[in-house]
């Protein structure tokens, strides 16, 4: 059975800021956790060109729209169905987008530009409605769902830098606690070492960073829990329109 990898992306609106990426390999170790500026080609190169994924089954999840109507006017299903739907209890709200949105405010859509060179030109990677039933996917996830599918009791964790960033370090305090949890019980390894507690003297684009990462990671965690059958999926939208895929915790 060939090695696999879960990876996260909590990708940038533009190439010009930074993009938080993690992976953890199918023994739940962190083995790449990283915030930068990342070029669309620069992505592509790191899952097919690269030695950490080399010969391995890979699958991403993605913080951004990947699929669009064929009409680009046209607003997608999948951030309508979420709205809907209570997850632990809770109405989770994502921004509903359409492509020709995405053309005007960020002139294009990075997440549909990465996913369908990996699905459309290169033809390794799969779009899926229902994960690990091909050996290389990409589906679209956030982590503000994963945060309320996996961690309902501290949701919605407050770790986001919204106002103060003291705020935001006392929100991360508790999701820090929660996830060395999955640690503790060897369900995962490195998050300690990867991701501990920032000082409380972190200036705001320091600590941005540090969030783009942990983004990255909850994409790649909520993935690797499916896997592990400690979470099941949910899937708003479908593979046509835009597709939305989440865990919850068993």
């Amino acid at each position: 059975m060939k090695e696999k990898i879960f990876a996260g992306i909590d990708l940038a609106w533009t190439e010009n800021n930074e993009t938080g990426i993690c992976l953890i390999n199918g023994n739940g170790e962190i083995i790449f956790s990283q915030s930068g500026v990342y070029s669309n080609k620069d992505i592509v190169r790191l899952f097919l060109n690269s030695e950490i994924t080399d010969r391995k089954e890979i699958y991403i999840g993605i913080d951004a729209p990947l699929i669009f109507p064929e009409d680009s006017q046209e607003y997608r299903n999948a951030e309508r169905d979420l709205k809907r739907t209570k997850i632990n209890g809770f109405h989770i709200s994502s921004f509903q987008v359409s492509r020709e949105y995405m053309k005007r405010a960020y002139k294009g859509s990075r997440g549909e530009d990465i996913a369908g060179y990996l699905v459309k030109k290169h033809k390794k990677f799969s779009y899926t409605d229902r994960i690990f039933t091909h050996s290389h996917e990409v589906v679209e996830t956030f982590p503000t769902g994963i945060t309320a599918g996996i961690f309902p009791e501290i949701f919605p964790a407050g770790y986001k830098l919204k106002g103060k960033i003291s705020d935001s370090l006392k929100g991360y305090a508790v999701l820090y606690e929660k996830i060395k949890i999955f640690e503790e019980k060897k369900i995962i390894s490195g998050f300690a070492k990867n991701f501990e507690l920032p000082e409380n003297n972190l200036k705001r684009k320091d600590y941005k960073k540090f969030e783009d990462k942990i983004d990255a990671f909850l994409c790649a965690l909520g993935l690797f829990l499916v896997y592990k059958n400690l979470a099941s999926e949910l899937y708003f939208g479908d593979t046509k329109k835009g597709l939305i895929f989440l865990p919850l915790k068993q």
